[in-house]
């Protein structure tokens, strides 16, 4: 797993594009939680920046005008896809959770006041 941590850290420290961030950080998070991930990665043909040439191919196929967009889903299992990885929907890993805003603290009409 430390091998693997190890390539992908350095991929993205060689490279300022968010896109290799991006996907990084993703990788990152399934390795640490899967072993035969962390396997996967260490391939020496296999880079992040293959992997965000294959979402940009995707997105070609369905570009509209000049912009094409994938859904995260879809870019996600791309990703797994050009490594290897079996995304298995029963193994626990890091996703984000977006948490509803707060109900406002101060809440007073005018009436209140009169």
């Amino acid at each position: 797993m430390e091998k693997a941590i190890k390539k992908i850290t350095d991929e993205m420290n060689k490279s300022k594009s968010v896109y290799i961030q991006v996907v990084g950080e993703l990788l990152l998070d399934r390795v640490k939680v899967d072993s035969a991930a962390a396997e996967a990665v260490m391939d020496q043909k296999k880079t992040i920046q293959g992997a965000v040439d294959e979402m940009r191919k995707a997105a070609e196929k369905v570009k509209v005008g000049n912009v094409g967009v994938i859904a995260p889903d879809e870019a996600t299992a791309i990703i797994f896809e050009y490594f290897g990885i079996n995304d298995d929907p029963t193994k626990n890993y890091i996703t984000p959770k977006i948490e509803p805003d707060p109900a406002p603290i101060f809440d007073m009409k005018l009436d209140d006041l009169l």
